[in-house]
This record gives C-alpha cells, structure tokens and sequence, in this order.
C-alpha cells in the first residue's frame, strides 16, 4: 500500500532545509498539487516502526515516555548517501499512508510527526524517530542571572538558572540576591506575590510593594517588615535575619493572572523554554483540561540544578493522573487518564481482529494516600524561634499534609489489594481528597488488559477509546477500553494495541 515519507534535515551547502520525498512505490504529484508535480522516489523498505506510549513502564500512570522508531531507506546503489552529509538531528520526518490503490496526495493521511533523532548510513539507511515530546527534554529554566549586579544579581550567582514558582508555593526559601540589603529572590518575572514571610517560624509584617529594583532597594522598610517587587519576584527584608527565611507566596503571572492549573502552567512553560508556543496546542485541549482538572497546584525551581521541562512537567502531571503529547497534526494534547470514553475512537470487531490476547492486569486499589501542601524546606524544632508554639510550630516542622480513602468493598473482595501512597503538587485538602476517592474508583473495579493486532488504520494514538467485541474473554457484548500503548508495524501493516479498562 502506498507510503510517503517527506524529511527535512539542515544542509550546510544551501544553509537551509533540504526538502527530501521518498515512497514504496512511486508516486508523482499534480501539477495543481503542493509541492507540484514533485517525484517522491522509490526508496522506502520499512515505511515505519514506532511506538508511542501513555506512560513509562507497564503502570497505568507514571511519567512520559518519548515515542521512539525507525524509517528504513533502500540505498544498495548509493544513490542516497549524501544524506549522511546532512543534519538530521531535531528536524521534521512526517510519514503518510492510504490505503486507496491509486492516490491523489490528499488521499494520504499523517500517521506520524517527529523529529529525527539521527540518520545511519549503509545499503539500507535508517533514520531513528522520535515524537516532539523530545523537544520536551531542554531545561525547564533558560533564564540565567547574568552577575552584573542589581536584579541580575552578584558574580557568585553568574550562570545560575533564575528560581521560578509556579502556582502555590509552601515554605520554601528564596535565594538571597543582595545581602547588604537583603534582597531576595523567588522568580523571573511577574508573581502573585507573598502569603506569607517567616523569619525562624516567625511571621513578618508584608509593606508596600514596588515597581522596580531600585525603588526597592531605596525604600525605608522596618525591621520584622518586608517590601515586594512583585513585578520582578523580589522581597526585601526591612532587617538581617535571624534565622531560615521561609516564605509561602503565588507565582507566575505572566499575564495578570497567577497560573495554578497544569494546563495553564504548562501552556506558559512549554511557550518560555521551548521553540513551541501558544499555538501549538490542539485547539481546545487547554479549556478542556482546565475544565477537567481545575485544582490548584505549585511548583518551585530554585535554580541550583539543571532540571528538565518534561520531568517538570511530569511532577506536576503525576498530581492529577494527567498525560501529555502530540498529536499526528503536530499539536500539544492534553488529558488525564479515566475510565474509557463512553463513545469509542474506534470499533474492532472479532473479524477485525488479527491477534487478541489477555494481559496481566495491577491488583485492585483498595487504599489511596494523596500526600499535599508540601512544605518545601520543613524546620527542625531547634530552628524555630521559641514564640511561635502550638500546631504552627508543629505544622512547621511536617513537610506533608495527607489524605487517605479506602474502599472496603474492595478490601472485602480483593485479599491482596493494593494500598498506595502518591506525593501531589496540591495545595487544597479538598482537592487531594477528591484525587484520592478518583484513584479508587478508577483502579478499584477489576479491570482488565489485553494486547490487540489490527490492520493498519490512520489517527490512532495512546490515550483514546477503543471497543473490542469478540466471542471470548467476557466481550461478547463489546467493551471499552483506554488505549495504552500504540507499536505501528508499518512492514506487516499491522498496528499491535496495549489496552486497559
């Protein structure tokens, strides 16, 4: 069946891209075709073999997992080894199929969208694939203070990643910019600003806020007082402290609102470190995920270490059983796993079916812990100034807060159930609790797994529906389930399922 392979990698000659079409069996455009009467050349063995996964591992959550694959090339004549002069690392590899004998190019649909990770020259050439969620893999942070002094800070913190908060912070310290004048920072650009400001456990008195470094450095601020410069994520306090200066506070505000949902923190953060930006998000996927999982969240970089933006995104992410990627139109999708949809993305049926097989499915959840409110830098009793007693002394030496929900239907039923604790970037008990009672009835039921080989088929990707009706294994009356993993096996026209619900 006819395949298209278009690739561009960087040719220094031309200092530019170089436009490459291949095929398995000829093709040629129109003339009223774009590009236009363009010969896409008999090369393509193995058209694609490449597998895109919901989450790492065999769990059914967890964290990303880069899609990873192959495009293999007949070269015997040597008539493609230039390619080996190009660079082909990050550009764009798109791969079409139709299963109409005799296409026209809009007959051809997208069935994959990467970047090249590589191209391995030989008889057969083999370009090595990856999703965009490569992209992903840049630091979390690009902003460096500069050491030149002021906001940009002394020549101790020259090259050091800015801090950034995201969301809701709890009790973490910021990093002292200015000694002298006790400047201190918590992130690169507009915040929402302190909560709170604790000198050992103590509480200091919030003043006025300021527009600029300067001003803040020039203002009169009070010992136990302390300025902001929310415009540039800056306190200053009115003295020296004399002990672990902790804070609680809101953070990024890019746009006059403080970001608290993974969607709206992921739509910023994936816009500020990457070449990606607000456009390339499936439309509607942000308002849906807002709607979906609204909970407020926190996250904070002291810039001391060189994180990525996908294990960000991957801490925020595990909070909420949320999972992320691109689609075939190289567009970000967000979701969350839940139970299959009750309208599939596809129907099989047992003549569809080439392969069916039961997997092993996890143990019953029986019990759910969803620890929350972490309190980033918890103190130890002896670092906390005498005055401050009672539960908030206690509260300030606890790092979490936790909540636990436990179904003793499934207790009852399933003796080896599972009871499982999970660390959450929530700031609201309300919103730990409901993840908690989520998880339970989500993983609570008996559920089952299956791997599934059908015929070859355009659009499908992890994270959809699909229904299974076959005489065996209880799914006479068809049933639905959340699609896992995805390994197209473009040689055998094949595309091998991995499905739970």
């Amino acid at each position: 069946m006819p395949w298209l392979l278009f690739a561009q990698p960087y040719d220094e000659a031309i200092t530019g891209l170089r436009s490459l079409y291949f095929s398995d069996v000829g093709f040629t455009t129109t003339p009223a075709e774009s590009p236009a009467s363009t010969y896409w050349d008999r090369r393509i063995e193995v058209p694609l073999d490449v597998t895109q996964s919901l989450f790492a591992g065999s769990n059914a959550a967890g964290r990303s997992e880069i899609s990873f694959g192959q495009i293999t090339l007949g070269n015997e004549d040597g008539g493609l080894d230039a390619l080996a002069g190009y660079d082909w690392d990050g550009r764009l590899v798109e791969v079409r199929y139709t299963a109409i004998a005799r296409p026209v190019l809009a007959d051809f649909a997208v069935v994959f969208s990467g970047t090249a990770e590589r191209l391995v020259p030989g008889d057969e050439i083999a370009i090595e694939v990856r999703d965009l969620q490569i992209l992903l893999d840049e630091p979390y942070q690009p902003a460096r203070f500069l050491g030149t002094g002021g906001v940009e800070g002394p020549t101790e913190v020259k090259d050091r990643r800015k801090p950034r908060l995201m969301g809701v912070g709890r009790q973490f310290t910021p990093l002292l910019l200015n000694q002298a004048s006790q400047v201190w920072c918590y992130g690169d650009g507009p915040v929402g600003g302190p909560l709170a400001v604790r000198d050992a456990g103590v509480a200091l008195t919030a003043g006025a806020d300021f527009a600029t470094y300067a001003a803040l450095i020039a203002a009169a601020i009070a010992g136990g007082n302390f300025g902001t410069c929310n415009a540039l994520g800056l306190i200053r306090l009115g003295s020296a402290p004399t002990g672990v200066v902790t804070m609680d506070a809101e953070g990024g505000r890019p746009s006059g609102t403080v970001l608290r949902t993974f969607a709206d923190i992921a739509m910023h953060v994936i816009d500020t470190a990457t070449t990606l930006a607000t456009a390339g998000f499936a439309t509607g996927t942000v308002a849906a995920m807002n709607t979906t999982c609204p909970q407020v969240l926190g996250h904070w970089y002291d810039g001391s270490s060189d994180l990525t933006l996908r294990a960000m995104l991957d801490e925020l992410a595990q909070s909420i059983g949320a999972f992320y990627g691109f689609d075939d139109a190289r567009k970000i999708v967000l979701g969350r796993l839940d139970a299959p949809a009750v309208t599939p993305d596809f129907a099989f049926a047992e003549r569809d079916l080439i392969e069916l097989r039961p997997m092993p499915a996890e143990r019953r959840l029986k019990s759910q812990i969803v620890r929350w409110g972490r309190r980033i830098r918890p103190l130890q009793d002896q670092e906390i100034a005498g005055a401050v007693t009672g539960a908030l002394r206690q509260a300030l030496i606890e790092e979490w807060r936790q909540e636990r929900e436990t179904s003793a239907t499934v207790a009852a039923a399933s003796l080896l159930a599972r009871e499982e604790t999970a660390d959450s970037a929530f700031d609201v008990l309300g919103d730990a609790l409901a993840e908690a009672q989520r998880r339970v009835a989500l993983h609570g039921p008996r559920r089952g797994a299956f791997n599934a080989v059908v015929e070859f088929v355009a659009g499908m990707r992890p994270g959809q529906t699909v229904q299974i009706t076959e005489a065996r294994f209880g799914l006479s009356s068809g049933r639905r389930f959340r699609v896992m993993r995805v390994e197209r096996r473009a040689a055998d026209q094949e595309i091998s399922l991995e499905l739970w619900g």
